[in-house]
C-alpha cells in the first residue's frame, strides 16, 4: 500500500471519528428548568413553542437547560448562547427582545377535601401559604402577607407538594402546570406514595393575571424572523393548539382555569 493511500485512509478515519457538528442554522438557546414547561431535550410547552417557531424560520434549536434565574444571568454574563427564553416582559436584558410568545398562569392550589375556595387574594386571609422563591415581589403579595396565618417561600417545589399533602400548609401559590406536573411525578415515586395518599385531588384557581414572557436574541435579524414566524403560526392557530395540548395533560387539576384554555 502506497504512502499516499495510507495517508488517505488515516485522514478518512480521523474525519469519521470527529463529533458531528450541528447544522449551520442551529441556535443555542438558554432555557430554565421548569417541569412541564422547559426541560432537557426540548421537552415542555415553552420549549416546544420556541422550537416550532424557529423551525418554521429555518433554524434548529439546541437547548441548554439551567436552573431558573441562572438562564438569564448566563446569557448576560457570557456570549455562548444565541438567545435566552422565558424572560419576564418587564425584565431588561441586553439584546433584542421578541414579542411575548408564551404566558404562564400563577394561582392557588388546594386539596379538594379542604373545601377551601381562595377565589381572590383576600380569600387567603388566615391561611397557611407557601410559594416559590421571590413570589412576594413577583406576584405582588406585600399587602396581603400580614393577613396570612403563615407565609413561606421555598425554591424546591417538591417540598410544596409534601407540605400540602401532609397538612403543613393550606395553599400553594405557583404556576398551575408546573405544580401539577410535580405532583404527577411525585405520585409515581414509590417512596413518597408509600407515605401519603396521592390520589387526593387538587384544585387550581388562577389568582393572578397571566404573565407574558419573551425571548432575547443577540442578532436582531433572527429576532425579527422569530417574530414574523410566530405571528404566522399564531394566525394559523398552531400556537394555541400547542398550548391546549399541554394544558389538556393537566386538565384534572387546572380545569379550564389555566389561561382560559
Amino acid at each position: 500500500m502506497s504512502c499516499t493511500v495510507r495517508l488517505g485512509l488515516v485522514l478518512m478515519l480521523a474525519v469519521t471519528m470527529l463529533p458531528r457538528a450541528l447544522p449551520a442554522s442551529t441556535l443555542t438557546i438558554l432555557s430554565p428548568d421548569l417541569p412541564s414547561q422547559s426541560e432537557p431535550g426540548g421537552k415542555g410547552r415553552d420549549s416546544e413553542i420556541v422550537a416550532t417557531v424557529l423551525e418554521h424560520c429555518g433554524y434548529y434549536a439546541n437547548f441548554r437547560v439551567v436552573p431558573f434565574g441562572r438562564h438569564i444571568r448566563s446569557f448576560s454574563d457570557y456570549d455562548s448562547a444565541d438567545a435566552v427564553t422565558t424572560v419576564p416582559g418587564d425584565r431588561d436584558v441586553a439584546g433584542y427582545p421578541s414579542k411575548p410568545y408564551i404566558w404562564y398562569q400563577n394561582g392557588a392550589s388546594v386539596l379538594q377535601s379542604s373545601r377551601l375556595k381562595p377565589y381572590t387574594l383576600a380569600g387567603l386571609a388566615d391561611l397557611r401559604v407557601v410559594a416559590f422563591a421571590n413570589a412576594r415581589e413577583i406576584l405582588g403579595l406585600e399587602d396581603i402577607i400580614g393577613t396570612l396565618d403563615e407565609y413561606q417561600e421555598l425554591s424546591n417545589q417538591r417540598l410544596h407538594s409534601s407540605m400540602l399533602y401532609f397538612g403543613r400548609v393550606d395553599v400553594v401559590l405557583s404556576d398551575g402546570l408546573i405544580f401539577s406536573e410535580i405532583n404527577k411525578r411525585m405520585a409515581r415515586d414509590p417512596q413518597f406514595r408509600a407515605r401519603v395518599d396521592m390520589t387526593e385531588p387538587l384544585l387550581f384557581t388562577p389568582l393572578f393575571d397571566p404573565e407574558p414572557f419573551r425571548l432575547v436574541f443577540r442578532d436582531r435579524k433572527v429576532r425579527d424572523a422569530f417574530n414574523q414566524c410566530f405571528s404566522d403560526l399564531e394566525g394559523r392557530g398552531l400556537i394555541r393548539a400547542i398550548n391546549v395540548r399541554h394544558v389538556d395533560r393537566h386538565r384534572d387539576m387546572v380545569g379550564h382555569g389555566y389561561l382560559g384554555y
